[in-house]
């Protein structure tokens, strides 16, 4: 097990963050990088302090260009998107944004801090962020940020991994031992308002290989496997939920999609490719039809992906697209042995010691799998389908079909449209919009503000 971990630990520690973007609105979008990109540094520089009681605005720790571009992608791509379902705003131009700094270190290849020390610094500055200090260290791109006290924090990878701690000690400051609810209002006292966007979780409760170890650690790199991000934020009946969430994951992806019967070899060779083929690129909007279910506060996405990662270095080298569609049907069988998808995504899920569910239907599945990938095969080649087999969805021949989205699951991302979803339903309030525009690489560091998220902050 320990080595196992290990391995998609050399392949996570080898992953470049994924560029990815936001805008500007009433809600406070803040942005996290992942391992390696930090994207604002520490420290004032030549500013010992915040001036004059003032929220500084921290300078970048990367190209401004390249800070600029993720920020804007994430919004573009997962933030807006998802804005309806989270009870927020889908306008893409209706967020204050701001790049928060996280160390994302990775000892001994990145930095000096172990991956749970890193964690914890970047929950301490999320935290102090949501609660309205001074002590928010952030990069503010929008001058003059709406007087509002409504968050959506974003993570990817490792941030994803700060994301879910920050929401689980939400849940644990704010609800009571009875499972009552205290009102949530900031350090300030001011009504707090929260949702999060992740994408490439290792925390995702079926997916997540910080869930599918759950309990374990791995002392030279100081990782803990702390299990699943909480989606228990709703009360009682399924309304009101308090943190709404959504968790975008690529499948294959073995970090945030890993297969939960580790016994089968080829199955998790081809979540460590995915680390290095998939989790790269979140590149595609998420949509409806990427829907892939919801429990508690959390609606699930799952990116397909088209060609399996055990394929992709045989893609690298050219071997032609007809080969390749007519390997992946079969593969994809013996690869999807190793899942459970008819298991919530929301279901924390740890690993299992079978190689397949049931080897009956796994044999009729892997039969009727390789006509259907001749069929791929030839026509890809332009010469049709003479086997008369139908091409297998995302899961393979004999896989399930992908649940139905319901409506405002995920929308393209529209310029000042408001959330449809009506007030009183999980967290959703009315937002006033707030014209702006996308977020420019600065030629400078803009002034320090006197607001953290658009209400005045307090030490």
């Amino acid at each position: 097990m320990v080595l196992a971990a290990t391995l998609v630990i050399a392949g996570y520690l080898s992953l470049w963050p994924w560029e990815i973007g936001v805008q500007l609105t009433a809600t406070t979008a803040l942005i996290m990088g992942g391992t390696m990109h930090p994207l604002v540094r520490g420290t004032l520089g030549g500013l010992s302090q915040n001036p004059a009681g003032q929220l500084a605005s921290y300078p970048l720790a990367e190209a401004p260009s390249v800070v600029a571009t993720i920020v804007n992608q994430a919004m573009d791509y997962f933030v807006g998107p998802t804005g309806a379902g989270r009870g927020g705003a889908a306008g893409t131009d209706q967020y204050n944004v701001v790049a928060l700094q996280t160390p994302e270190e990775f000892w001994p290849l990145y930095g000096t801090l172990g991956f749970d020390a890193s964690v914890a610094a970047g929950v301490a500055n999320l935290s102090n962020c949501l609660q309205g200090r001074l002590s928010c260290k952030g990069h503010y791109f929008d001058s003059a940020p709406e007087l509002t006290s409504d968050y959506v924090a974003f993570g990817y990878s490792q941030s994803a991994v700060v994301a879910s701690i920050a929401k689980r000690n939400l849940i644990d400051q704010y609800r009571n031992a009875d499972g009552s609810w205290r009102p949530l209002v900031d350090s300030n006292g001011t009504p707090l308002d929260v949702s999060f966007v992740v994408i490439g979780n290792p925390n995702r409760p079926n997916g997540g290989f910080l869930q599918r170890f759950n309990g374990s650690y791995i002392p030279v790199l100081g990782i803990s496997f702390d299990g699943a991000t909480p989606t228990d934020s709703c009360d009682a009946d399924g309304g009101n939920c308090r943190f709404p969430t959504a968790d975008i994951a690529r499948q294959y992806d073995g970090w945030a999609d890993a297969p939960v019967r580790q016994l089968n070899l080829v199955a998790d060779l081809n979540a460590l490719l995915g680390i290095a083929y998939l989790h790269y690129f979140y590149d595609s909007p998420v949509t409806a039809a990427m829907y892939q279910g919801t429990m508690g506060d959390t609606t699930y996405y799952l990116v397909p992906t088209e060609r399996l990662p055990l394929l992709m270095p045989l893609q690298q080298i050219g071997v032609p697209a007809p080969i390749l569609a007519a390997l992946d049907a079969p593969l994809r069988v013996i690869v999807e042995w190793a899942y459970d998808r008819a298991i919530n995504p929301g279901t924390p899920t740890a690993m299992q010691p079978a190689v397949l569910p049931d080897l009956a239907t796994g044999v009729r599945n892997l039969l009727a799998a390789i006509p259907t990938g001749l069929d791929d095969g030839l026509q890809e080649a332009g010469l049709g389908r003479p086997f008369g087999t139908t091409r297998a969805g995302i899961f393979g021949v004999g896989g399930p079909v992908a649940p139905a989205a319901p409506p405002g699951a995920a929308a393209p991302p529209a310029p000042h449209q408001q959330s449809a979803r009506p007030a009183g339903v999980g967290k959703a309030k009315p937002r006033a919009a707030a014209q702006r525009t996308k977020a420019t690489a600065p030629t400078s560091d803009p002034a320090p503000h006197r607001t953290v998220g658009g209400h005045r902050a307090r030490n």
